[in-house]
């Protein structure tokens, strides 16, 4: 056999000119098999998608039914005071406790007037 013959023997399917032009090769051919399993694949991830689309749509509508009852209802009652806190919490209840004890001073001082002290 000559170097020529034995290198032509020694390539791989689809590795010869001809076959190069014309694309036809057996090694880029996908088997049966692995296109199946693409398949497969494929169809699990669109069957999650879907799974996942309707608990968002059911999500969502649960949402816009919650939305419609909070708008139903009036943000404060008609007798009720409304309290706009223009400073941090902490500071409001310090503010808060000072007049619970001016109050409880005065109180505590009209009953010892009435009391006689």
């Amino acid at each position: 056999m000559s170097n020529m013959e034995d290198a032509q023997s020694r390539r791989s399917p689809g590795s010869t000119p001809s076959e190069r032009e014309s694309g036809a090769s057996v090694a880029t051919e996908p088997s049966p098999l692995r296109g199946t399993q693409t398949l497969e694949r494929l169809r699990e991830r669109v069957e999650a998608v879907a799974r996942e689309l309707i608990r968002l749509r059911q999500q969502n509508a649960e949402l816009v039914r919650r939305l419609a009852e909070l708008e139903a209802r009036p943000l404060a009652e008609e007798d009720a005071v409304a309290l706009e806190m223009d400073q941090d919490a902490e500071a409001l209840r310090a503010r808060i406790d000072g007049f619970v004890q001016a109050v409880d001073y005065y109180l505590s001082q009209e009953d010892a007037v009435e009391s006689g002290e």
